[in-house]
């Protein structure tokens, strides 16, 4: 988690999201391999997507999305 979310994620390019947001995405990481849940998805305000998924192995699929856009309008 700290790699795609954490102080590790500059590395991959990203910036690091507050400690208390992957502290959250760690525990829906163990909710779903547990059991309750088989996916969730979370808005990181201003940051990111988290996307958190079952492959069909069986393994946890954990992904970060960002989406930037810039619209202008005429004389600005």
């Amino acid at each position: 988690m700290q790699r795609l979310f954490g102080d590790d994620a500059e590395s991959l390019g990203f910036k690091p999201i507050p400690d208390e947001a992957v502290g959250l995405l760690e525990n829906v990481v163990e909710m779903i391999a547990r059991g309750p849940i088989s996916s969730a998805s979370l808005n990181v305000r201003g940051r990111c997507k988290a996307k958190f998924s079952v492959t069909s192995k069986g393994k946890i699929k954990v992904s970060r999305s960002e989406t930037r856009s810039c619209d202008l309008e005429d004389g600005e």
